[in-house]
């Protein structure tokens, strides 16, 4: 009963997979998706989830439509980082 329920759950998973990654190159990746089953909104999630292992978070930079198939290609761009000494506990040493 056990194996049952866990591959009914598997199948549902997988039939509710809203878009599928068609290109991946390092922190790039392209997503095609249809507009009558999923919004850019749930393909965006499946970037930030992309883009935790590149500890960054994920930027639209472009959106390929043809009627309702899109593809979406995101890159994972990480936070600009402000030097040390710009930083409160490096103005706080700046001081002293």
């Amino acid at each position: 009963m056990r194996g049952l329920a866990a591959i009914l759950f598997i199948s549902m998973l997988a039939g509710c997979i809203p878009a599928k990654i068609v290109e991946s190159d390092g922190p790039m990746v392209t997503y095609a998706w249809s507009s009558a089953d999923t919004s850019l909104d749930r393909v965006y999630q499946l970037a930030i989830t992309y883009c935790d292992g590149w500890n960054a978070p994920p930027r639209l930079i472009g959106d390929q439509i043809d009627g309702e198939q899109h593809r979406s290609t995101f890159k994972c761009v990480p936070r600009p980082t402000l030097p040390f000494g710009q930083t409160p506990p490096g103005r706080v040493l700046n001081r002293l």
